[in-house]
């Protein structure tokens, strides 16, 4: 818990005046849920295709559209104060770190919480990214198909008075241009590391088709 209590400084040291939205401390920290444990990454993702989601701007996009391009996946909230934001900054620099090559991996967030993160909200949240960042909101239903698929647990926890906040699971799921499931990255995972794994995806193959 140390670790995370210092992460929180370093983040909202970095972006206080770049613009970036980082998230007030809560009352609580957040705990670090362990990885995705699976011993065959082929069974990720599967049977959403016909999920349709929101974008930030408001857009229905149908699962399956989105391949055609590798995608970092993850899940969380724009209420989180540590995990969440770190995470995306920690890919965004590895891709940049990768150069031009790198261009044509999105970043892609689902939401877990679509009660408050509705797309205006992730349309702010994420605007210091530009394009390679697109965040997908929708009904719980749907956010619950999608999360179930790729075995994110997600857990709401009370907080003081009316207020909430989300244990979730914390991975980074590298999908090909098909879609499907190649590789894993859990929170903390060194840059260096980020980057090598980053460039693996990159030089994929696209191995199926949904």
């Amino acid at each position: 818990m140390r670790n995370v209590a210092f992460q929180v400084i370093v983040f909202t040291a970095l972006f206080s005046g770049a613009g970036w939205t980082v998230a007030a401390a809560p009352t609580r920290l957040e705990s670090i849920p362990a990885p995705v444990v699976t011993d065959d990454l082929t069974k990720l993702g599967r049977g959403i295709v016909d999920v349709t989601l929101a974008d930030e701007a408001g857009q229905a996009i149908q699962w399956n559209a989105l391949h055609g391009r590798p995608r970092a996946l993850f899940f969380g909230f724009t209420h989180c104060p540590v995990i969440c934001p770190v995470t995306v900054w920690e890919l965004d620099t590895a891709l940049k770190k990768i150069g031009k090559r790198a261009d044509s991996v999105q970043l892609l967030f689902v939401t877990l919480d679509p009660e408050r993160d509705t797309p205006a909200v992730m349309r702010s949240y994420f605007s210091s990214f530009g394009p390679r960042v697109r965040a997908l909101t929708g009904t719980m239903a749907e956010i619950e198909r999608v999360s179930k698929a790729f075995a994110v647990v997600r857990e709401r926890v009370v907080l003081q008075g009316d207020d909430y906040t989300l244990d979730h699971t914390a991975a980074v799921f590298l999908l090909d241009s098909n879609g499907a499931v190649v590789d894993t990255l859990a929170y903390g995972t060194p840059q260096d590391v980020i980057v090598k794994r980053l460039e693996n995806l990159l030089a994929r193959t696209p191995v199926r088709k949904n």
